[in-house]
């Protein structure tokens, strides 16, 4: 593996430092967590905005949202 070198702050290394899960944890792997996490929950919040824009769509060729202003949708939508 090739290998480079990165500057980081003092505070962004104390981070990095704070949640290695044990302490001769490489960087590399702690930002490898970290981007992993990352992609996992923007996939999932990807998929409940489909999810949800599916619904939504439904609903509208269904007229069961018919005369709402979009302020009213999103109040029924969201809460």
């Amino acid at each position: 593996m090739a290998a480079s070198t990165i500057k980081l702050k003092d505070e962004t290394k104390r981070m990095l430092d704070l949640i290695k899960r044990f302490e001769r944890q490489s960087y590399d792997e702690v930002i490898a967590e970290l981007i992993e996490d990352k992609i996992e929950a923007h996939l999932e919040l990807k998929n409940e905005l489909k999810t949800e824009i599916i619904r939504l769509s439904e609903d509208l060729r269904n007229k069961r949202v018919k005369g709402l202003s979009f302020g009213q949708l999103y109040e029924k939508t969201y809460g």
